[in-house]
């Protein structure tokens, strides 16, 4: 019985899409980064889809670009008209997701309109006209644009939501550069893991306000809108430290500059400290951070290090 479900929802969806139900990049990269768990999480998406239409009143109009680890469609709802259903992969970046949307309140994000706790799926808000902050504006009005942004997004937790904390993840990665230093300088000789990790003690012993913040702060999250010039989209909520927005988008605009040298870098960070009222110190580290974080991340799914590793060079150079 379940096989002929399973069969028969997707039937019904792919006719709706006149195709694939899932695009060729999700279909690769959940795999690849979840394993056995992603591939039985793929095929069970029919069944979730056709449910999530029978429960909200849906009709599949068609994919939207980007979702590298959700399935994100164009859908019109009988009660709300255009629409987004996004059903994430159940990561624990995607877990809370939903309570950072419900916090924004459509103040700046977009409005999340229902949400469904056994897949995780949402019913969002449709952007249009919809184009990405990063492929719009020059390089250097997308960072104000963002910065400004993500700092009137900052706002005081909601009680009873246990979002991850900055300071544990500092913590954390503080004590995995120092277990992998003798692993990674045998490749990386110059790779800043002992000044990551330091960096990282020295955020931890810094007093400061619990913030609502986004650990996946880049341009093509920021969507040009008619409700408001622009709207986030795909919060990834931590609470704590500020400077995490910025040391986070700090590293998606560097990728995008060519021969990116240490003054670029330089002016960059005290553009985005400006925006934000963080101090450059802490918008550096948390970029280095990162980025040597990325270069692990990079190792353990065969992805390309080498570009990691020279975004931490240069931000070790300041």
């Amino acid at each position: 019985m379940g096989h002929e479900l399973a069969r028969s929802s997707y039937t019904r969806v792919v006719t709706e899409l006149d195709g694939e139900l899932v695009p060729a990049s999700l279909r690769k990269t959940i795999p690849e980064w979840a394993g056995d768990e992603g591939t039985r999480w793929l095929n069970g998406l029919p069944a979730t889809i056709a449910r999530l239409q029978d429960q909200w009143g849906l009709t599949v109009e068609g994919h939207l670009k980007g979702g590298f680890c959700s399935l994100v469609l164009r859908v019109r709802s009988t009660s709300m008209g255009p629409t987004v259903l996004k059903v994430p992969f159940p990561d624990r970046e995607s877990r809370l997701e939903h309570a950072a949307l419900v916090a924004y309140a459509g103040d700046g994000a977009v409005v999340a309109h229902a949400f469904d706790y056994t897949s995780r799926a949402m019913l969002l808000e449709r952007v249009a006209p919809g184009e990405s902050l990063g492929a719009t504006l020059p390089l250097s009005q997308a960072v104000e644009v963002a910065g400004k942004l993500l700092g009137r997004l900052r706002r005081t937790p909601p009680p009873g939501v246990s979002f991850d904390s900055t300071l544990t993840t500092l913590r954390s990665w503080a004590h995995r550069f120092r277990e992998a230093s003798n692993l990674l300088s045998v490749r990386w000789p110059d790779l800043p893991l002992m000044q990551a990790a330091e960096f990282a003690d020295q955020l931890c012993a810094t007093t400061s306000p619990d913030w609502l913040v986004n650990r996946d702060a880049h341009l093509d999250n920021f969507l040009r809108s008619e409700r408001e010039p622009w709207l986030l989209i795909d919060p990834k909520p931590m609470v704590g430290d500020p400077a995490c927005d910025g040391g986070f988008l700090a590293l998606d605009v560097m990728k995008r500059i060519p021969n990116c040298s240490n003054q670029i870098v330089s002016d960059l960070l005290w553009q985005l400290s400006e925006c934000l009222g963080c101090s450059f110190t802490d918008l550096r580290s948390w970029a280095l951070i990162r980025a040597v974080d990325n270069v692990g991340w990079a190792e353990e799914v065969g992805a390309d290090q080498e570009t990691w590793v020279n975004r931490a060079l240069a931000l070790a150079g300041l």
